[in-house]
């Protein structure tokens, strides 16, 4: 845990390497200081077929789904973080949010194999 799923719209020709979103996030993720490095989960999906109110315009979406058990501060301050690490590659004419979602760890599994 977390799992940081980066969504953004891919343009021809393309605007974004998708490999670097995921390592800017990722860094953006363990610099954090919240999650141990081993635990992070870091992916990207392009969307050829997206549009966006303003029209020219990019995004860049980040969906952190963390474990509850954070406050209200520190997941404010976590989605700011991420969008700050992102605005750069972002560039003009491109809208960067973050959504934090706790999800309930009584109810999470998971096993490693």
């Amino acid at each position: 845990m977390p799992h940081c799923v980066i969504e953004y719209s891919q343009t021809q020709p393309p605007r974004f390497d998708p490999a670097v979103l995921v390592e800017l996030a990722h860094r953006a993720m363990l610099d954090a200081g919240l999650f141990a490095p081993e635990a992070i989960k870091t992916r990207a999906i392009g969307y050829a077929e997206q549009r966006l109110g303003l029209e020219g315009y990019d995004f860049i979406h980040l969906q952190l789904r963390i474990l509850d058990g954070r406050s209200l501060e520190q997941r404010r301050a976590l989605a700011e973080h991420m969008v700050e690490a992102l605005a750069a590659e972002a560039g003009a004419r491109c809208s960067v949010t973050c959504e934090v979602i706790e999800m309930e760890r009584a109810s999470y599994a998971k096993r490693l194999t």
